[in-house]
């Protein structure tokens, strides 16, 4: 899915008005937008296929934790469908996590654990939790927007060499939701989000990082392929990275239904 307002740009038409006219920059999108597009590439990060990732977490000075995944994309409705499911190592293989985008109000998002045969939901506090040990919380990998946020341009600043726009949200409620502010650094060309800030509910204090180590062009959309998430205070970190996408494969309906968890 994508939000995001384009550009728009001057047709050869537009030769025939005024010079002023012409010289009128193009509009730029809003926050709300940008804001809605950097969600995207959080989590999964494409629309459809399929892809196999690498996730590594690292506590200290101690050899990462890694782990292989596979993850299924799909949209029906025009709400996005994902299914992430561990295949390595042997202790986590097997556990899968299925995310279904509702229309209004939260995210539907079943865990099923293969050693106990159950599948579980995750909501309300339940999605501050850690996914599966990472410093990704399963709230982190909800791209869904609330309307009730208050998003507000900031000015425009360098990262990396690299000109960036930046926005930042505040929830209208802040005592809803693990953060009480959310500051994005998005490449205008790219509209990939290459850095986020998650402060805690005071909306001061610096609780995660989120940075892009490298993108891809998939289907002429640019999708993050390793992603790196900070948690500042116990300085520990998860790297996630997509090792291949097939953006060709297409799934029926009933790849993402609760049934398909076990099997």
């Amino acid at each position: 899915m994508t939000l995001a307002l384009r550009a728009l740009f001057l047709t050869g038409a537009a030769a025939l008005l005024p010079l002023a006219a012409q010289a009128q920059a193009a509009p730029e999108p809003t926050c709300a937008s940008l804001l809605a597009e950097a969600r995207e590439d959080v989590g999964v990060g494409f629309e459809a296929g399929r892809a196999e990732l690498t996730m590594e977490i690292r506590r200290g000075k101690a050899a990462p934790r890694v782990r292989k995944m596979i993850a299924l994309a799909a949209e029906e409705g025009g709400l996005r469908r994902s299914l992430i499911r561990f295949t390595a190592p042997a202790e986590v293989a097997g556990t899968a996590l299925l995310m279904r985008e509702a229309a209004s109000g939260e995210d539907e998002q079943l865990l099923y654990l293969p050693a106990l045969k159950k599948v579980r939901r995750i909501s309300g506090g339940k999605r501050e939790g850690s996914f599966m040990g990472s410093d990704f919380s399963f709230e982190d990998l909800s791209a869904k927007v609330e309307g009730s946020e208050r998003c507000e341009r900031l000015p425009d600043a360098e990262l990396q060499g690299q000109q960036t726009w930046v926005v930042q949200a505040r929830p209208a409620d802040p005592s809803t939701g693990p953060y009480g502010r959310v500051k994005v650094w998005i490449h205008p060309k790219t509209r990939v989000a290459v850095q986020m800030e998650l402060y805690g509910k005071d909306g001061e204090t610096l609780v995660k990082k989120m940075r892009v180590q490298r993108m891809k062009k998939v289907e002429g959309r640019w999708v993050p392929t390793d992603i790196v998430m900070e948690t500042v205070a116990r300085k520990s970190q998860t790297r996630l990275i997509i090792d291949g996408i097939q953006s060709e494969l297409r799934f029926p309906p009933e790849t993402f239904s609760e049934r398909a968890l076990g099997q």
